[in-house]
């Protein structure tokens, strides 16, 4: 009886004890799965929240339960902070500790505050001013949940005097950019500059809806998307590759030789002073507040195009301006997109990009009288100047 008491005993202590080292077991698992589950739902929730332009929320996560800081612009985007949140796979409950901008601090901006995005491909360059730490983190982690870990590149500093809704602005801009072959993002005060290309007129009118709805009320935007066409695809990459090697690295430096010393005699040949005058005084001209070469502009460019192909070895700065309506900063931006947008009309015609040198001057050195229509219109131009 002693003994059956003993070993009954002995099996109760096993038991215990397997039982404790399991509920460690489980207790280590939960203390070390935990932080990587809350990082997780907080990246989810951030990226929610960029998508809608809310991110003026700060987002704290204790296990499933969101808690949202921070200051929201007005009542009813403080209700769709949480109401994006809320809608997140994985949060069991939101509570709300956001506050409600006041008139004052809505009308602080800073002129000088400035952040510039750059994608290529699936890379992303983010540079420029945040508001805190807090806003600098949320904008790296962002970037690497929607590009990948590996194709972020940041150098973020924390400068105060934001202008209100700055972190919103910048993870909107950033969430929406995706669809873009190219994209260079300037966002400087309440500006907001995006220049790039795309495939799809599609995904321009897309980002200009989602924009126009996410982002804070008071944010002008601006938008310069090329639309590329397959041809103009295949063109820039012709035009990005040296001469293909006929047999060899000796038969490639043959023909390199050989298709200069032809450009060279051609130029000498052919190119004469009306050429040259084709070229400087031919013009294309825009839209108000536009960078989109017109039906008239690509006819122009033809021209110019023919005149550059019978002086194969001039090259071309290809200046674009501005007339003052608008912004200093907005006009220098938008007169390089003009110059950009010249220039690729030219290289759809055929010139090597290598040859075009694109320079926006903003609202400087313009002829026309900007006091009047006419001579603003006549500032809203793209000159083309020989260099050589």
């Amino acid at each position: 009886m002693t003994m059956r008491r003993a070993l009954l005993m002995k099996k109760t202590i096993i038991t215990l004890a397997a039982l404790a080292a399991l509920i460690y077991a489980v207790s280590a698992g939960m203390q070390w799965l935990t932080p990587r589950v809350e990082a997780d739902l907080t990246d989810r929730v951030n990226v929610a929240l960029a998508e809608q332009g809310l991110l003026y929320a700060n987002v704290t996560t204790q296990g499933r339960v969101i808690v949202l800081t921070g200051t929201a612009p007005s009542e009813e985007s403080k209700n769709k902070a949480i109401a994006a949140t809320a809608r997140v796979f994985g949060v069991a409950d939101v509570k709300d500790e956001m506050v409600v901008s006041s008139e004052e601090n809505k009308a602080k901006a800073s002129k000088t505050y400035a952040l510039t995005i750059k994608k290529t491909d699936k890379n992303i360059e983010i540079s420029g001013q945040v508001d805190s730490e807090q806003s600098k983190n949320v904008i790296e982690r962002i970037a690497a949940t929607h590009y990948g870990e590996g194709n972020v590149s940041s150098s973020l500093v924390v400068k105060e005097d934001a202008p209100s809704g700055w972190r919103s602005a910048v993870g909107t801009v950033l969430f929406n950019i995706v669809n873009l072959e190219a994209a260079e993002a300037k966002i400087a005060g309440r500006e907001i500059m995006i220049s790039g290309t795309a495939l799809d007129e599609m995904y321009n009118t897309q980002l200009s809806e989602n924009l126009g709805v996410a982002l804070p009320k008071e944010y002008k935007l601006a938008l310069a998307v090329e639309i590329m066409s397959p041809t103009d695809v295949e063109t820039a990459e012709k035009d990005m590759k040296d001469i293909a090697p006929a047999a060899g690295e000796e038969g490639k430096a043959e023909a390199m030789l050989t298709s200069t010393l032809n450009r060279v005699k051609k130029a000498f040949e052919t190119c004469d002073e009306n050429a040259m005058n084709t070229v400087k005084t031919s013009s294309l001209y825009f839209g108000f507040d536009r960078a989109e070469v017109t039906k008239e502009g690509n006819a122009t460019a033809k021209i110019v195009a023919e005149a550059l192909e019978t002086c194969a070895s001039t090259t071309v700065e290809v200046a674009g301006y501005t007339d003052t309506t608008g912004s200093q900063l907005y006009n220098q931006w938008l007169s390089e997109q003009r110059a950009e947008a010249g220039t690729r009309a030219l290289v759809r015609q055929g010139i090597k990009r290598t040859r075009l040198t694109p320079k926006g001057y903003g609202e400087t050195s313009t002829p026309g009288n900007n006091a009047t229509k006419e001579g603003r219109a006549q500032n809203r131009r793209v000159d083309f100047i020989p260099q050589s």
